[in-house]
């Protein structure tokens, strides 16, 4: 320990003589200070003793506290929705199993390196896993990080990208089945979430405006993520195909995503068709939307999104031509002719 000229006292680790201030100027409080710094390391299993019996008698549910509990609690606290049945997964799936049942107070990186890698574990766990760690600092359960920002193994992206209209004729021409069919013709026209278009109902339509009106099932705020589809020629084909009342989509709506996922993996396997899911037609109207000229506002109104980053990042690969002069030039000149006429 040491005192310098400004009056605050440091310690000094004699192994890699890295100075930190104690943040005091009394000479006895920076004693304690150090003498408490050297305890940690000649008895590191005696001071977490001693942390214990301080918590059992201040705060005795820290110490049997388990992450089974803080995933109970977080979800009672999420309303009826996707939010709260994907942490229902969440708290099911197998690389979460063991972990459900360690105390809090217990747990060290090994734990948290078992969950990221498990064999189960994807690109997602380790977002779970940050959130629920998250919760729990945040509340006041857990005192530590467990793993630092670097420590956390690094997340390769998953390419994503838009199904081309070749790629769409061929599943539609494989397809055997005819409400599946329509139901991708839906998703090509449309834009929408899968289970979004599954849930569509003949409620949806609004004669008066002649659109396709839904919520987002996936936004918390029912105020959010809302869309309204103008009716096209395409889009009026398919609606005088589909059922005039009711659901459009009665058995397609009963399956769930997973199943509706991998019955169209299949199929694009079967078609050598690679990276693509139900997901890439929201790309592929974003993308095709940005290469015909339409205003990015209307775009964002078809997809349903509230956020210009996020619809970016669906039409950023989209590729566009730029058309020649004269093409403005003639359709300016028609325009200030019917003003005159």
């Amino acid at each position: 320990m040491f005192r310098r000229g400004n009056g605050w006292f440091y310690s000094e680790d004699v192994l890699t003589r890295q100075q930190v201030s104690l943040r005091t100027k009394n000479r006895k409080e920076a004693q304690v200070l150090l003498s408490v710094k050297n305890e940690t390391y000649r008895a590191p299993m005696m001071n977490l003793m001693l942390a214990k019996t301080y918590l059992q008698k201040t705060h005795p549910e820290h110490i049997s506290r388990t992450w089974g509990e803080v995933l109970d609690r977080l979800i009672e606290g999420l309303e009826e929705g996707v939010p709260r049945q994907q942490w229902e997964k969440v708290r099911n799936s197998q690389p979460f199993a063991r972990l459900r049942s360690k105390a809090l107070f217990y747990t060290e990186d090994i734990h948290f390196w078992r969950v990221l890698h498990h064999p189960r574990a994807t690109a997602a766990t380790q977002q779970w896993l940050r959130r629920l760690r998250n919760y729990a600092m945040d509340m006041g359960w857990l005192l530590h990080r467990v793993l630092s920002k670097k420590a956390w193994p690094k997340i390769k992206p998953r390419l994503r990208r838009a199904i081309t209209s070749e790629e769409h004729r061929r599943i539609m021409a494989k397809e055997p089945d005819l409400e599946r069919r329509q139901y991708y013709q839906m998703l090509w026209f449309s834009g929408g979430a899968q289970t979004d278009v599954a849930q569509l109902h003949s409620d949806c339509l609004d004669k008066a405006t002649q659109t396709i009106c839904y919520q987002r099932k996936k936004m918390r705020n029912r105020n959010k993520g809302h869309c309204r589809i103008p009716i096209g020629q395409e889009i009026q084909a398919l609606l005088d195909q589909l059922p005039a009342e009711g659901w459009f989509f009665p058995t397609i709506r009963l399956e769930g995503s997973s199943q509706r996922a991998n019955k169209f993996r299949k199929l694009c396997f079967r078609l050598s068709i690679e990276d693509v899911t139900l997901h890439s037609y929201r790309y592929a109207l974003a993308e095709r939307a940005f290469w015909s000229g339409m205003s990015e506002k209307e775009a964002m109104i078809y997809l349903g999104h509230k956020n210009r980053n996020r619809h970016y990042a669906y039409a950023k690969n989209a590729s566009t031509v730029a058309l020649p002069l004269s093409y403005y030039e003639k359709r300016k000149a028609k325009a200030l002719l019917a003003i005159q006429e």
